[in-house]
């Protein structure tokens, strides 16, 4: 199960608190879940791996940490669970962070490698 955490959850105040209560409410034994934590804040010093707190909280509950694969992302190399789960997004950072547009290229971004946009 993929627990995608909204941007705009960020490791303050009492968030973490609230997110070992939502995966102690889960059956462990009956699905694998994984999260993905899609603010920085959640991010160590180096902003490669997930802080020490949100680590060892994952640990605890065999929850996977999402690897992500793409531009400008984390990817991430600390196990914390028997399972995992890997989201390759693409690598084309010009579409991805480019501005939007209404007709914008949202599919284009996952198109794995690099190509010219006419």
């Amino acid at each position: 199960m993929l627990l995608q955490l909204s941007p705009y959850f960020k490791n303050e105040g009492s968030a973490l608190d609230n997110l070992k209560n939502v995966l102690d409410a889960v059956s462990h034994r009956d699905f694998d879940y994984v999260v993905e934590f899609r603010h920085r804040s959640w991010l160590d010093e180096s902003k490669k791996e997930l802080d020490s707190a949100t680590l060892e909280a994952l640990k605890e509950r065999n929850v996977a940490n999402v690897l992500i694969d793409g531009p400008g992302l984390h990817l991430g190399t600390k196990p914390t669970a028997d399972h995992s789960y890997l989201r390759f997004h693409g690598r084309n950072y010009d579409i991805w962070y480019r501005d939007e547009k209404e007709d914008d290229h949202r599919l284009d971004r996952y198109d794995y490698l690099s190509r010219e946009i006419s």
